[in-house]
């Protein structure tokens, strides 16, 4: 008996729920219909094959489609962009600054230092190495020379 009113109380609720979905209005408002007037073309007919645009060309918007990049220039900016460390030069929507101005933290600083030659590296080298120069390390902390901070171990012929 109870699984009759439960079945019964089901099915009511079924038909009052069915019957609202039956009445609801489903022609399609104004801007779906606009949508559907105004959309690309690119519809193929069934019948003929081609696409609603071709049939009727005056019903839709001139295709306006732009091209994109092709892969390789997308590459060629990914690695120019890599190159020149681009990375907060992107800008920030809301406010129009550059993300290595909002957070400069979090960007390595662009210095542009002039790179040196191999022979400019050695003779920088040996010149650091030689034993007339070698007391004229500058200690960080103290600011003094290492030759001024343990003179005895270092020739007097520079002093």
């Amino acid at each position: 008996m109870k699984t009759s009113y439960a079945s019964a109380i089901a099915l009511a609720l079924a038909t009052l729920a069915a019957g609202h979905v039956m009445a609801a209005d489903v022609a399609p408002t104004a801007h779906v219909q606009a949508g559907i007037n105004d959309a690309s073309g690119d519809v193929v007919e069934p019948i003929t094959g081609l696409k609603l645009r071709e049939i009727n060309p005056a019903r839709y918007a001139a295709n306006s489609a732009v091209k994109g990049k092709t892969r390789a220039q997308v590459q060629a900016e990914l690695a120019e962009a890599r190159r020149n460390d681009d990375g907060g030069d992107v800008v920030e929507p809301v406010t129009g600054l550059k993300m290595r101005d909002i957070n400069p933290s979090q960007y390595a600083e662009n210095s542009a230092v002039k790179a040196k030659t191999r022979e400019q590296v050695r003779a920088e080298l040996a010149k650091a190495q030689s034993s007339r120069n070698a007391g004229d390390t500058v200690e960080p902390v103290t600011g003094m020379t290492l030759r001024e901070i343990n003179p005895s171990r270092y020739s007097n012929a520079n002093s």
